[in-house]
């Protein structure tokens, strides 16, 4: 006997499966909708959490509603493919529906289309057997969603923050997002007003199916002040090659649309900074810009697609910790990829975060990659160029212009504060120039010394011709020091014990400056050490307390690192473990010998204990760590960072093969791993959340 089958399905499984398992961020679920209601030709959607305390949500748009038969045939459809045969649509599979299950367990959806109103309520316990009621309307044409027994671990931040640039070209759709009075809303600087401070600026054109590098328009500028310091159009011959390798790797997957690049990408070393007319808000920056727009970010029919951006897709990060000189950072860039034709090639992934991954989209990435590569090798040249700018400025700023009257000041220009009420991009510092008496013999002679007077500690050892000559001097060896009792000063290095005043004579061929030192006793400094090291991490918002570890701080912060690389490391590992030793002892977990498992144990706990809940002191930690989806991610990276696979390329050799690092990589390590580690285990204590 033949007996036919057919499969069942639990109520639960498709909402749960195509609703929360499937879709893991409650943006993805809401932008799902945006998209629906824009397919519907939507002009606005709102987003409504006020009423979120009592149970509630609502998403309302003004799009064209929803007739009986598009209910029937488009709503209750599972892998629809009417969106599919429409080339501007969003959608795709027809599941986007199911991600409101994200948001809650009960939706009702009231539609209006040509007069008549449409009301249905789905439980996430049962999908079927749905009743629809229908009645004449007056309203307008709109799909209204209520939902309800909503999930608590909702962060209208992290909504917030990632539907802020949802949509590329905000011109003929609007998205309003609604939210309690007690929350704070992200303040965001808007884009025209951030090109003014972007010093490199890239734009690009790729054209469908290429060939060679001809079918690519690339245009780097280096921009400050409105002025240009470097230009380049013509990708170097390395990355030609490359670029060659992979048309040849990729022939017949080469056909992915057009795409257009806009790259951007700030520089925050202090030095460099001095070239803006006016000191940057750095901070105000990352929060107020990056936390939103970091990363580079793919849009296609003007929706951005997740997955990408702040994720670091490209693995800049890696790429940066091998040569930091010549790869961006994706933390300080903004960049986005349109691209321009909706064809079938690259496929998003049902939970829409990101590509599937197939021979389409790792063509895609090697191709952006070899684009963003030679983007950081044009940054690099900027930075030189940038470098002998302000070197030429101290240059001339060091020189005094004389007159056959006698010494002639030169005046160094005050910064004039930019008074912007929509942007506080600047700080005003007010640099006064102090008269220098030096008594000069002509007009041919040159200055030897920047200050005639000098104020140092006891003890301290002090180098007489390394700060205090100008570099134009071109034969140092012709120059004589003599201290006041007429000896001659060798090697040009003292160290005075006894508080005091001090003369010395500096002569030069014809020329003869003098130099009074005064020697006071050295004080005790408490006060926390400002410096790059410990300051800049781009994890958090807010002030540091740096007082458990501040005494080393204090130290490693004066580090020439280039030469003393071994003694920064070898302090970098001390203050890891102790770290991770001092958690682990107060909350009675498993120490372990091994470095990356007690990092496991570490973040493992951490991410237990900060699980997204309503707990205020909880949220609290979310929001000065960027949310927590961030913060989680960020926690993961540093597993990432200690696992087998990236431990002993990245991380041995500061633990056990110690090499030589630049400053730049000091930083990072400092700023990326233990700083965040310490403040987020000091903000947990504080906030009782662990011992």
């Amino acid at each position: 006997m033949n007996e036919k089958l057919n499969f069942s399905f639990n109520n639960e499984l498709i909402s749960v499966t195509l609703g929360k398992e499937i879709i893991e961020n409650h943006s993805i679920a809401i932008a799902e909708q945006i998209r629906n209601s824009r397919d519907a030709n939507a002009t606005n959607v709102t987003v409504d959490f006020t009423e979120f305390q009592s149970d509630k949500i609502v998403i309302a748009d003004n799009g064209l509603g929803m007739s009986i038969n598009d209910i029937k045939e488009k709503w209750f459809m599972l892998g629809s493919n009417h969106k599919r045969e429409i080339k501007e649509s969003l959608g795709g599979k027809g599941i986007g529906r199911f991600s409101i299950f994200k948001l809650g367990d009960c939706i009702e959806i009231e539609t209006v289309k040509e007069g008549t109103k449409s009301i249905f309520v789905i439980e996430k316990s049962n999908i079927n057997d749905i009743s629809v009621k229908q009645e004449l309307s007056n309203s307008n044409d709109g799909t209204r969603i209520t939902i309800t027994k909503i999930d608590p671990d909702i962060s209208f931040y992290e909504i917030e923050k990632d539907l802020y640039n949802l949509i590329l070209n905000k011109d003929d759709f609007e998205i309003s997002l609604k939210f309690p009075s007690y929350y704070e809303s992200i303040s965001i600087i808007n884009n025209e007003e951030i090109k003014k401070v972007i010093p490199y600026s890239a734009t690009i054109k790729i054209m469908n199916n290429i060939n060679d590098v001809n079918d690519i328009d690339y245009h780097f500028l280096c921009e400050i002040n409105k002025e240009m310091i470097y230009e380049n159009r013509i990708i170097s011959e390395k990355f030609q090659k490359e670029l060659n390798t992979i048309l040849k790797k990729y022939e017949n997957k080469k056909k992915i649309g057009e795409i257009y690049l806009s790259l951007n990408n700030f520089n925050f070393d202090k030095k460099l900074l001095k070239l803006f007319d006016n000191n940057l808000d750095v901070t105000y920056i990352k929060d107020h810009f990056l936390n939103v727009y970091q990363g580079i970010n793919v849009y296609r029919n003007n929706f951005k697609i997740f997955g990408h951006g702040s994720e670091d897709w490209l693995k800049l990060a890696e790429n940066r910790l091998k040569k930091p000189g010549e790869n961006i950072d994706n933390k300080l860039t903004y960049g986005t990829i349109v691209l321009k034709e909706n064809n079938d090639k690259l496929i998003e992934k049902s939970n829409r975060e990101g590509f599937i991954s197939d021979n389409h989209s790792k063509y895609f990435r090697e191709l952006i990659l070899i684009i963003v590569k030679q983007f950081g090798l044009d940054r690099k040249t900027s930075i030189s160029k940038q470098k002998e700018i302000i070197e030429n400025q101290r240059q001339k700023n060091n020189r005094i212009a004389t007159t056959t009257d006698g010494v002639k000041e030169i005046e160094v220009p005050i910064k004039k504060e930019v008074e912007n009420e929509s942007l506080e991009l600047f700080r005003t510092e007010n640099n006064e120039s102090s008269n220098k008496d030096i008594d000069n013999k002509d007009d041919k002679s040159i200055n030897i010394l920047k200050s005639k007077n000098l104020r140092k500690n006891n003890k301290e050892i002090i180098n007489l011709i390394s700060d205090e000559i100008i570099n134009n001097i071109t034969d140092k060896s012709k120059l004589k020091i003599i201290d006041g009792s007429g000896s001659l000063v060798e090697n040009y290095i003292i160290q005075i014990s006894k508080p005091g005043n001090y003369q010395y004579k500096y002569v030069l061929e014809d020329m003869e400056e003098h130099l009074e030192i005064t020697i006071q006793s050295a004080k005790v400094k408490h006060k926390n050490p400002k410096s790059k090291f410990f300051q800049e991490s781009t994890w958090f918002h807010g002030d540091i307390d740096l007082s458990e570890i501040h005494d080393i701080v204090y130290q490693l912060k004066d580090l020439d690192y280039e030469k003393k690389y071994l003694l920064y490391l070898i302090s970098f590992r001390t203050i890891l473990d102790d770290i991770l030793k001092n958690y682990i002892a107060n909350n009675d977990l498993k120490l372990d010998g091994d470095l990356k498992n007690n990092v496991d144990v570490v973040v493992e706990h951490i991410l237990k204990n900060i699980k997204q809940n309503p707990n205020n002191n909880i949220v609290k930690i979310h929001r000065k760590f960027n949310g927590y989806n961030q913060l989680k991610d960020n926690l993961k990276s540093l597993q990432t960072k200690f696992s087998k696979e990236h431990y002993s390329s990245v991380l041995n050799k500061i633990t056990h093969n110690p090499s030589p690092i630049n400053s730049s990589f000091a930083a990072e390590l400092s700023n990326e791993i233990i700083l965040p580690l310490y403040v987020l285990i000091f903000e947990m204590r504080k906030e009782d959340i662990i011992r």
